[in-house]
């Protein structure tokens, strides 16, 4: 595992209280799902689309770019629980 993730130049992360901190990382996680979702809802049947709420396919795709638009400055931030 080791190998795979240092081909990619990624770092293991060995203490799970540094995940926990680590919002950026949440955020862009949060993102791709909302993405996923909003994708899977304009590819369903419209028979199906019909049936569900006419503001949830808007409130998916606004819901990932307001995340997009947080991750950034999550990433930035200076966490001082993480300096070692």
């Amino acid at each position: 595992m080791k190998k795979l993730l240092a081909l990619f130049g990624l770092d293991p992360v060995w203490d799970v209280a540094d995940w926990k901190q680590w919002w950026s990382t949440r955020l862009a996680a949060l993102q791709v799902a909302l993405g996923g979702a909003a994708v899977a809802f304009h590819t369903l049947p419209p028979q199906w689309q019909q049936e569900l709420p006419d503001w949830l396919g808007v409130a998916l795709g606004a819901a990932t770019i307001l995340v997009g638009f947080l991750t950034p400055p999550a990433a930035a931030a200076v966490q001082p629980k993480l300096k070692k």
